[in-house]
């Protein structure tokens, strides 16, 4: 997944396209989208599917049963749109004029609303918004919406657009009337259902469009009622016989007809007073924490809700559960319950007591030191050779941006520097620049190509060596850029469709033994020897080279990906050896999602890999997006900041190079993960706490060892983006701090 930016070409047919129309001569168009041609119970034929653009078949309208309509052959095809890339498109030739469009949907794949939700827009403008099939006619159920439209350049453009809550759009017909043209009636609104009590009347209506005139007919259990000839239907008064009357109407006009889906008629049996079955429990928490009292119950609706703590009511506690604000240590021992009431009676549950267990201390030792810290980092790979000042502060700037401190570029196989403008603005900041190649030059392949994996011709082991020492001094001497870093291979173990070669444990070992080791020797380079970097956190291709003393001592960084999803873990081999151990790339694929869930998820990665694993430094996969619609980049798809950004600035803005993790002792509550860095020469020191729960968490923390007048939290969350709050101040050597809820809290001192 790195390099490669897929490329689609979109091919749209027009209809007679050969010869010009003029307004008399405009066809109606019937296109039966995803499916084959068709003629419908009215002669009408709707041509096989064509102008789209992109989208793949339905195979669930293929085998469903679908209502509401005297087609229903039309409905088992439909065109449904691809879940990443770009939206379903539909591109028609229409002389310039007025037009009526009619577009044919049935939800044939879920079975609830708020599955499928997507826009359609006509002409470049939104004419159905949030879009949901399910919510408006239901499962297997035809449903018809129209619109008006103007033609002025010749097309006629339809396109359904994702929505970030919603699945793929999908379309069963589209019909395009010129303007006069006499269209059959469809059903815009549904009868919905409706639940009363004995002695009440119900009324059920619809929104249906077509040309007029349009007349109804309303239907009790499918038999006919009548003098119901109007849109809308009251039923008299109501008996509990009643209950399970189901109510559609026939709506038709010149043109044809349609039958609305049934909506059903509940009577409850009888009026019933409230009463509780489910009571609200007994909750402890932490200080600082909030918690949640809920109760269930049954009775004649509406019923009402007041939530009451120790006995007296609570402003605006109204619903079914009840939220405290953060608890204190003089809350414990409050009782909580709820009034119910109805139009028939009151009742109250039991009360539910809340008890507040001791803050939680944790404590942060001095002296306990683990690894020192290198930095955190992403790659400039891809689109990043051209990057902004106003990018470049973002993300290296220690003052108004995340502070990055690595940069991982790529070594082109054709001798070229595309992105030395990007190194030397990440120079200028104070960054550390390391370099990784993804193939060697196709002449020295066994495939004779760059693509595609193939592996280093052996006898061109010396003619690469010189290949990457000339890098690294034409660099330096040309550019002014010192390669801190080289590694020798990105992923050798995977075959990929973009630039890559593959490598074994012995050409590692080898290469580096006979070839490049000596080579940097011979030339005076002091860029350091990193490998393997294998696509996932593991290490077989690093063992041959560790084991031989002579290789072994020439590689100073062991490095992986993460692209297994493996949990973090050391790496004994190369760190008894006193390796660094780098994890150097990895990200997503699925949808963008710039969310602070998002950020939470890489907060926690980050946390893990420093404490779990005692890595000496963690990288994002690339800095800007790498021009696709999912998580490859710290910008979005626009190249908007996103929260894992401001997130990985929790750690890189304040945990700087030469710094050492050190220990944190103390059992914080479930949901917070902690993390603890100082700076040896200053005495400065960092916190990183990470909250995942929804509620803010207070903590109390001791400084062991050392101490400062006050601390500075800085915090990312849904709200923030690492901003500095007030100064909290150190007590003796100790503070107590809250932290929001679904939030990064970065601890400053002194």
């Amino acid at each position: 997944m790195k390099k490669a930016v897929l490329a689609f070409s979109f091919l749209f047919l027009f209809l007679a396209v050969c010869l010009p129309l003029t307004a008399q001569t405009q066809p109606t168009i019937r296109v039966n989208a995803g499916g084959s041609a068709y003629r419908d119970t009215k002669s009408q034929l709707w041509s096989a599917d064509y102008g789209f653009n992109t989208g793949t078949h339905s195979n669930s309208a293929l085998i469903a049963a679908v209502t509401g309509t005297t087609d229903p052959t039309l409905f088992k095809s439909a065109r449904v749109g691809v879940a990443s890339g770009t939206d379903l498109q539909y591109q028609f030739a229409a002389v310039n004029g007025k037009y009526q469009v009619n577009l044919y949907f049935a939800e044939t794949y879920y079975s609830s609303a708020g599955k499928r939700v997507f826009d359609v827009q006509m002409q470049g403008s939104t004419v159905f918004s949030a879009l949901d099939i399910f919510a408006q006619a239901g499962g297997d159920h035809a449903l018809v919406k129209s619109a008006q439209v103007s033609v002025t350049n010749g097309q006629l453009v339809i396109r359904f657009a994702h929505r970030t809550n919603g699945n793929v759009p999908v379309i069963s017909a589209i019909e395009i009337l010129p303007s006069g043209a006499s269209t059959a009636p469809s059903v815009t609104t549904q009868p919905a259902g409706q639940s009363i009590i004995p002695g009440q009347a119900a009324t059920f209506k619809v929104v249906a469009s077509g040309t007029a005139p349009i007349s109804y007919q309303w239907q009790k259990n499918g038999t006919a009622i009548s003098g119901a000839t109007a849109a809308t239907y009251t039923t008299p008064a109501t008996t509990s016989a009643d209950n399970g009357e189901t109510f559609r109407v026939v709506i038709s006009n010149p043109v044809g007809s349609v039958t609305s889906s049934s909506a059903t008629l509940t009577i409850s049996s009888a009026l019933v007073a409230p009463l509780v079955t489910s009571q609200p429990v007994s909750q402890e928490v932490a200080v600082g924490q909030s918690a949640t009292f809920s109760v269930a119950a049954k009775g004649t609706a509406p019923l009402a809700y007041q939530w009451m703590k120790n006995g007296s009511s609570i402003s605006g506690a109204n619903g079914t559960s009840y939220t405290t604000p953060p608890a204190t240590a003089t809350d414990s021992g409050t009782t909580f319950a709820v009034a119910l009431s109805n139009p028939v009676g009151k009742t109250t549950s039991q009360a539910a007591t809340l008890s507040v267990a001791a803050g939680t201390v944790v404590t942060v030792n001095w002296t306990d030191v683990h690894q020192v810290i290198d930095g955190f980092g992403a790659s400039s790979a891809i689109n990043a050779d051209a990057m902004t000042d106003a990018q470049a502060d973002l993300f290296w700037s220690t003052t108004s941006g995340v502070g990055l401190s690595l940069l991982r570029v790529e070594i082109q196989s054709n001798g070229t520097f595309p992105d030395v403008a990007t190194m030397q603005k990440a120079k200028a900041r104070g960054v550390t620049i390391w370099g990784t190649p993804w193939s060697p030059p196709a002449s020295m392949k066994s495939n004779g190509s760059t693509t595609n994996g193939g592996s280093l011709l052996a006898n061109d082991y010396q003619a690469y060596a010189d290949y990457l020492t000339k890098y690294v001094l034409q660099l330096k001497n040309t550019y002014g850029v010192n390669l801190y870093a080289l590694s020798v291979q990105n992923e050798p173990n995977w075959t990929a469709s973009w630039d890559s070669c593959i490598w074994t444990g012995q050409n590692f070992h080898d290469f580096i033994g006979n070839n490049l080791i000596p080579d940097f020797t011979k030339n005076g380079i002091t860029t350091k020897i990193m490998m393997p970097e294998e696509t996932g956190w593991f290490f077989n291709l690093a063992t041959a080279t560790l084991d031989d003393p002579t290789t072994a001592a020439g590689v100073s960084i062991i490095a992986a990906h993460n692209y297994d999803g493996a949990a973090a873990a050391p790496y004994p081999l190369g760190q008894g050896m006193g390796k660094k151990l780098w994890e150097t790339e990895v990200s997503t694929t699925d949808s963008y999602d710039g969310s602070i869930g998002n950020g939470l998820y890489w907060g926690q990665k980050i946390n893990d890999f420093m404490t779990v694993a005692s890595a000496n430094a963690w990288h994002y996969w690339v800095l800007l997006n790498p021009g696709t619609s999912d998580n490859g980049g710290l910008l979005g798809p626009s190249n908007e900041a996103t929260k894992r950004l401001y997130v990985m600035g929790n750690f890189s803005k304040f945990v700087r190079p030469g710094y050492y993790r050190i220990g944190t002792s103390g059992s914080p509550v479930s949901g917070v993960s902690i993390s603890a860095y100082k700076d040896p020469s200053s005495g400065k020191f960092a916190i990183v706490a990470i909250n995942h729960n929804s509620s803010q968490v207070t903590l109390d923390y001791v400084l062991n060892g050392f101490t400062a007048n006050t601390i500075t939290p800085w915090v990312t969350s849904g709200t923030y983006d690492l901003a500095a709050q007030p100064s909290i101040p150190v007590g003796g050597n100790s503070f107590s701090a809250t932290l929001p809820a679904s939030s990064v809290t970065t601890f400053v001192g002194p």
